[in-house]
């Protein structure tokens, strides 16, 4: 049976959450409170949804892949500080400026607007939350808040409140998180990723593939490649003095 709009919004904000979840870094809480099957069986459901849609089949496929993964915090945590801490041997950084700026001024325009967006709704980056507003899971919190606004306006029978989140919801996938999680996806591949971030990361990108297209939403996805960090200068030994 098809979504109606208010169970679209309810799977798409738990979808978002969760992925927000799994790109955070993961502490044996975090991972605890993550439920990969029912994150899988809400991907079949949006692929369901959009089973004319290009993408439907990806989407299916790799929901599929997030069931029966073994989870073991401790292989996570190396895992996680493997590709996306700041490393000379792997580049995946979780961070749209890194995919999509060109330059520091471009940076810091793309920064402000994306910061621009969370306190149009009343949010900030938490405190505890020690990094940018351009990562990953900052992206993916963001539009799960957007669309439980959204269903909370329709519970609450207030159809123009509902219509102005899924608007903002459009916007911002166009405008931010539409126009990298591909190339951050390809770059995270590149790096040969564990068996559960490489479910994550195939899984997220064929949502955020197919999840505009719900929307309406057209991003323009990032062409740019992503730069690779400098290597290590090679150090000389100091000349013995010739006696």
């Amino acid at each position: 049976m098809p979504l109606d709009q208010r169970q679209r919004a309810a799977t798409r904000a738990f979808i978002y959450r969760t992925f927000s979840a799994v790109f955070q870094f993961p502490t044996e809480k975090l991972l605890k409170a993550v439920d990969l099957e029912a994150l899988s069986s809400a991907l079949e459901a949006v692929a369901e949804l959009s089973a004319e849609a290009d993408g439907s089949t990806a989407l299916r496929d790799s929901a599929r892949r997030l069931t029966g993964i073994p989870v073991n915090p401790d292989d996570c945590h190396r895992e996680y500080v493997r590709l996306f801490a700041h490393s000379h041997l792997v580049h995946c950084p979780p961070y749209e400026t890194e995919y999509v700026s060109q330059h520091v001024f471009m940076k810091t325009r793309d920064l402000a607007d994306i910061a621009g967006f969370y306190r149009a709704f009343g949010l900030q980056v938490a405190d505890s939350f020690k990094d940018r507003v351009d990562h990953l899971a900052c992206e993916l919190e963001f539009m799960s808040f957007l669309a439980l606004k959204e269903l909370y306006a329709l519970d609450a029978g207030h159809a123009d409140n509902a219509s102005l989140c899924a608007d903002a919801q459009r916007k911002f996938l166009e405008s931010h998180l539409g126009t990298w999680v591909d190339a951050f996806g390809k770059a995270l591949a590149e790096a040969e990723p564990s068996e559960f971030y490489a479910a994550l990361a195939s899984a997220v990108c064929a949502f955020i593939a197919l999840d505009p297209r719900l929307l309406g939403a057209n991003p323009q996805k990032a062409q740019l490649v992503v730069p690779r960090p400098a290597p290590e200068p090679i150090r000389c030994p100091s000349p013995t003095p010739v006696g």
